[in-house]
């Protein structure tokens, strides 16, 4: 009967977070990527707690706004340096406004929860969202302390989080190898965030290029969903994008150019 019990839960629990980046604006994204389809009123969350966890002699404050209707997420627990943890403090993020069905679980689309940034000031170095199996997590919470990763769902029949997409950024870390040495694409902005009928993508570009320069956009699981052709000319230009059919979720955002090089990536969030 026990391991029946088990295999019903685990069935019922299908929904993974995941934690964006945007290193221009140091905005980060928290969203949650559904398994399972549980429409109204399955959709009910009655309660979520989203745990982050920082160095502990890092500055780091969340400034936090929700991307979901009607929904107050605040950071009402710090557990700072425990036995188990010495040297880290989880920032724990909950639901504070009460229960919602304004959250869509919609089978592989995945949905900005909220988006912040450090007002603490600075970077902050590396911020993790741990998945509950983590040793340290199983650690603290045998000391006492909540720090788990949880949404509670009426259709999942209680804890519907069954683990962590992308859980680790770090706003100190240089741009990696595949990414372009040079600046080839300066001050990019994208508006508005969240974009649910279009957004709008400015940029300067700071030399002519003789290459074919193209926008291309990618979903969290890097599939492309978007690219066209862009001047390369040297100064400013702008792209409408229509995203209304675009399913919610975060997308990244780069140039790419004919000879191989390409930017560093930009976040996009539709939220419908």
């Amino acid at each position: 009967m026990l391991v029946v019990l088990l295999t019903s839960g685990f069935l019922f629990g299908q929904v993974k977070f995941n934690l964006g980046y945007q290193p221009e604006t140091g905005q980060y994204t928290v969203s949650m990527l559904p398994e399972l389809s549980w429409p109204a009123p399955k959709n009910q969350v009655g309660s979520a707690q989203i745990v982050l966890r920082v160095a502990s002699d890092a500055e780091f404050t969340p400034g936090i706004t929700s991307l979901i209707p009607d929904a107050v997420w605040a950071d009402n627990a710090y557990v700072e340096q425990t036995a188990a943890a010495p040297g880290y403090t989880f920032v724990c993020i909950a639901l504070v406004s009460g229960r919602t069905d304004k959250i869509a679980f919609v089978e592989g689309e995945e949905v900005p929860l909220f988006s912040f940034v450090n007002a603490g000031g600075g970077c902050a170095g590396v911020v993790e969202l741990l998945p509950n199996d983590d040793p340290m997590v199983a650690a603290v919470v045998a000391e006492g302390f909540n720090i788990t990763q949880h949404i509670g769902v009426l259709g999942a029949r209680g804890n519907a989080c069954t683990g962590v997409i992308n859980g680790t950024t770090d706003c100190g870390a240089t741009s990696g190898s595949q990414e372009a040495k040079a600046v080839l694409i300066e001050t990019v902005q994208v508006s508005p965030v969240p974009a649910s009928e279009q957004v709008l993508i400015r940029w300067y570009m700071p030399v002519e290029d003789d290459e074919r320069v193209e926008m291309v956009m990618v979903d969290q699981l890097g599939r492309e969903v978007f690219r066209e052709k862009v001047a390369s000319v040297r100064g400013e230009h702008a792209l409408l994008i229509p995203v209304k059919s675009w399913q919610s979720g975060i997308y990244r955002l780069s140039f790419q150019f004919s000879g191989g090089r390409r930017t560093k990536s930009w976040n996009v969030v539709v939220l419908h």
